[in-house]
């Protein structure tokens, strides 16, 4: 087992920010070896009593907490309480502040915080720190500074800039939220939790269910974009020579992989099935006109080259006029076979529909004759008993 405990996940219950449900959070926690396991989703503790039981099953040792993000003065603080009346003041907290908002909203600001923080531990999100002076002098309760790697090239500068603020506050210690442990729950890392290994493997998985044709192509390119990625990384000479990825740009790269064709959830399959399909819902009459109209240019383009090499005029009109009237039949009778054969189409459509609708009201007709004969059976025995 680890020592490292994971202090803030968000599940399926933040929407827009997390997508894992807290059973499945609390099952890889375990799979992994962590210490502990504390769901903290935004303004709310729906995930909390799935999570808790998922852990207890996992003999998986779980803090309870929220995130609480403040409208005023819009830091946010991550709550743990640690007894059973600071467990009813997080919730009665929560409940007045979704209580003044509309739906799906909280509002909370940090005077109510300050009212509701006896018996909790709270932890101070990196972007609040300049309020961090005020709230320790006011909160009557221990407060942590919680600091994430941000992949940006800057932390170790940023976090040992926020350890030295925190030096100069008594009583206030840091909190490292260790987030490469938190992209191998297979959870986005950082304060921000947006989306989940499960996700985007639902939405891929939805792809390849969708048309038989892609034939599992959206958990394969995943594979080969790492590979290609790794051989990029691993060139010595040539245009790659210098390339590198950092663990925040694979990470982009394999949710991008996975995501590639997440467009075609919402598209037609005879469009993903592109042009045997694409053509089979092409209307063909603007087709043949088009054909038509082409064929009709070229004869008015022939006529003005038998006129520029001094052919007769009126022969030449009276031809014209001809071809015109021959490619107008031709144009019509083509129409109208189209037109027959899309009516017959439909005509057969509607016949199968008329079909499949007898056939369900036969059957229906002879359960309800069923039922019927069972309940006058039914009556016939009740009539016998005594």
């Amino acid at each position: 087992m680890t020592n490292y405990a994971e202090l803030q996940c968000t599940s399926n219950f933040s929407f827009l920010r997390g997508a894992s449900h807290p059973e499945e959070i609390a099952m890889q926690a375990k799979h992994l070896g962590l210490a502990a396991l504390a769901v903290t989703d935004r303004n709310t503790l729906a995930g909390v009593v799935r999570a808790h039981a998922a852990a207890k099953d996992a003999e998986l040792p779980f803090i309870v907490g929220a995130r609480l993000d403040l409208v005023e003065p819009g830091i946010s603080l991550l709550a743990y309480p640690t007894n059973r009346q600071a467990y009813g003041a997080l919730c009665r907290l929560l409940s007045m502040g979704q209580r003044r908002a509309e739906k799906g909203q909280c509002l909370i600001t940090l005077e109510d915080v300050y009212a509701h923080a006896p018996g909790m531990i709270l932890a101070l999100l990196s972007e609040g720190a300049d309020h961090l002076s005020d709230i320790r002098k006011r909160l009557k309760a221990p407060l942590y500074l919680a600091v994430s790697h941000h992949y940006r090239g800057d932390d170790r500068e940023r976090i040992n800039r926020l350890a030295e603020q925190v030096m100069k506050e008594e009583g206030v210690e840091i909190i490292d939220m260790y987030t490469p442990l938190a992209a191998r729950l297979d959870l986005a890392s950082g304060d921000e939790y947006h989306w989940t290994g499960p996700a985007y493997k639902l939405i891929a998985d939805a792809i390849d269910a969708k048309s038989p044709y892609t034939g599992g192509h959206c958990a394969r390119v995943p594979e080969l974009a790492r590979l290609l990625a790794d051989a990029a990384c691993e060139a010595r000479s040539g245009p790659y020579a210098d390339f590198q990825l950092t663990e925040l740009d694979r990470e982009a790269l394999h949710l991008a992989s996975w995501l590639h064709d997440c467009g075609k959830v919402t598209t037609p399959e005879y469009v993903v099935d592109k042009a045997t399909k694409l053509e089979a819902n092409f209307n063909r009459i603007h087709e043949i006109r088009t054909r038509f109209e082409v064929l009709l240019r070229d004869a008015r383009i022939e006529r003005l080259e038998a006129l520029l090499a001094g052919g007769d005029r009126e022969a030449l009109d009276r031809r014209l006029a001809e071809r015109e009237a021959e490619l107008l039949r031709k144009e019509a009778q083509a129409a109208k076979e189209r037109l027959l054969q899309e009516a017959a189409q439909e005509l057969k459509r509607l016949r199968a529909e008329i079909e499949r609708a007898r056939q369900e009201k036969a059957l229906f007709l002879g359960q309800v004759r069923a039922l019927f004969e069972g309940y006058l059976e039914a009556l016939k025995r009740l009539e016998k008993t005594p």
